[in-house]
């Protein structure tokens, strides 16, 4: 049996020496390791040198980087589940009602206004603050490890972060670019579509943002906002 300070050696060990983030590995290695530190020292070897021999059985810092990329694709199965499930609740009826007619409303309001006439510009400037904000938040969660690769070198990002920078910021920019396209071909519509169709495009990306941000909290352990309805 691991003494507590022991223990937390262990945790050190995966987390701070072999640099691993995804929680579900490093509670699936804890117990082998400890499984295998346990024998190892009930025949007289050193704990030090008994997790010296473990890390080395499983291939060292390199191929356990290498087990937790194979084992993010199961994770990130989980958190994709958890984003579809947060972007379904907010298609139930009442709400994609309702908040498709209040960004129909001003979208409406601004295209008979004088000085704005081109819904393109509301499609591509709404797609555009999805992506600068995801853009931040990443920056923003992944402060430390930016910080930590200069120190440590290169190694795999925390898995949220990972999954949004190739999950949920790819599609932002598609997003985005759905937004940039509408600029373009905006001239072509027919002025009574605008509203319609600037008012679907704002609601995906309402229903996206949203989806995120749920996600975000799943992730960060965070608390939802009081707006969330």
């Amino acid at each position: 049996m691991l003494t507590l300070a022991q223990q937390y050696g262990l945790d050190d060990c995966l987390r701070k020496q072999n640099l691993l983030t995804n929680e579900d590995l490093i509670l699936e290695l804890t117990d082998h390791f400890t499984l295998s530190l346990n024998q190892q020292m009930a025949d007289g070897v050193a704990f030090e040198t008994a997790l010296a021999n473990v890390v080395a059985d499983f291939g060292g810092r390199s191929e356990l980087q290498r087990m937790e990329r194979r084992y993010n694709r199961v994770t990130f199965g989980r958190y994709t589940e958890v984003w579809k499930q947060a972007a379904l609740s907010q298609l139930k009826g009442h709400k994609l009602l309702f908040t498709m007619v209040f960004f129909g409303l001003i979208v409406y309001l601004n295209a008979v206004s004088p000085t704005t006439h081109k819904a393109g510009y509301f499609l591509s400037y709404s797609g555009a603050g999805v992506v600068a904000s995801l853009i931040l938040g990443v920056f923003g969660v992944g402060s430390k490890y930016f910080e930590s690769v200069f120190r440590r070198g290169w190694y795999n990002p925390p898995t949220g972060m990972q999954y949004i920078i190739t999950r949920i910021l790819t599609g932002a920019l598609l997003l985005f670019g759905t937004g940039q396209t509408g600029l373009l071909v905006a001239e072509i519509w027919p002025f009574l579509l605008h509203p319609a169709v600037v008012a679907t495009y704002i609601t995906s990306a309402y229903v996206f943002t949203v989806s995120y941000g749920t996600l975000y909290r799943y992730l960060y352990h965070r608390d939802a906002p009081i707006w969330i309805w």
